[in-house]
């Protein structure tokens, strides 16, 4: 049985519970879980466990020094074989890298996973490393969200480690990374993550945020895309590269050939810094989200 929770104001034991990914709990209630036996909030009896058709356990952002807090987790782990989901926020401490990197191995064991949620700010390489050998054994997963913010010590080689790990995973269906000012990303990561992303044909969802990554230019965003065009069955797609000032015309012209390309793409987001952009361009990149926007199809299909 998993450690109990402290109580809560206005937090039902069932929150945690929810069969949907938009049953997690607020931010405001993670303000508040400042005890580090209250970082953890798992089912509380096999019962509960059992109640609901996707188990998941939310390990929440918080104190990572008690040692108390990472048994509770592995223990709540490995307490049910049928667990599909774990969401991990990590907040910025001196320990963080290694104690991502135990909660790796911990998640690693837990093979039914399908769906996994990690977001990061406090992050680096060694740690995307034993990221890298979890995904490698998670070979059921379905749904992939990594978000890094303002992780300066990431580099190419922890893109590269991450990419690695994707590869195997090939029934993956939703793929979403998310940066930001990570400033040492290059266009030689987002050639590791192209290499990666041509073996995930079953995609539907791909999304990309480089938000502030000053070395990534047209050569690394072009090989993206060119990485994209053998999806058959993306249907949502999403690049935003904001303050990325060397992605210019060169890069947005292979965005806009590659589009032509996906037969079953329905929905596009699309995000660029201008500085480097023409106004010609820029007027394509805005048709090409016109073309894809919900609202202009049901708009076309009244029309019809």
């Amino acid at each position: 049985m998993a450690s109990k929770t402290l109580p809560l104001k206005g937090f039902k034991d069932t929150d945690h519970l929810g069969s949907t990914p938009e049953s997690v709990p607020s931010k405001r209630l993670f303000k508040n879980l400042t005890k580090p036996r209250m970082n953890i909030i798992v089912p509380q009896t096999k019962f509960q466990l059992q109640k609901r058709r996707h188990t998941r356990i939310w390990i929440i952002k918080g104190t990572y020094t008690n040692p108390q807090v990472f048994r509770n987790t592995k223990k709540a782990l490995n307490s049910d074989k049928n667990i599909q989901e774990v969401s991990f926020w990590q907040g910025c401490s001196h320990q963080a890298d290694i104690l991502s990197r135990c909660y790796f191995n911990a998640i690693a064991q837990v093979t039914s996973l399908q769906y996994i949620h990690f977001d990061f700010s406090c992050c680096f390489d060694k740690s995307l490393d034993k990221l890298k050998r979890c995904l490698q054994r998670l070979k059921l997963l379905k749904e992939f969200d990594l978000s890094s913010y303002n992780c300066r010590q990431l580099t190419d080689l922890g893109l590269q480690s991450l990419s690695q790990g994707l590869k195997s995973c090939l029934l993956l269906q939703k793929v979403i990374i998310r940066s930001k000012w990570c400033s040492k990303f290059t266009d030689t990561g987002l050639i590791h993550l192209s290499k990666a992303l041509k073996r995930l044909i079953s995609l539907k969802t791909a999304k990309f945020y480089f938000y502030g990554c000053p070395s990534i230019t047209d050569i690394g965003f072009q090989e993206l895309t060119r990485s994209l065009k053998g999806l058959v069955s993306l249907e949502d797609l999403g690049l935003q590269f904001g303050s990325c000032d060397y992605i210019t015309d060169k890069g947005i012209s292979d965005l806009c050939e590659m589009t032509k390309n996906l037969p079953c793409l329905k929905e596009i987001s699309l995000d660029f810094s201008a500085k480097n952009i023409t106004s010609e361009w820029r007027q394509k990149i805005w048709e090409v989200q016109e073309k894809y926007s919900p609202f202009s199809k049901r708009f076309q299909r009244l029309l019809d």
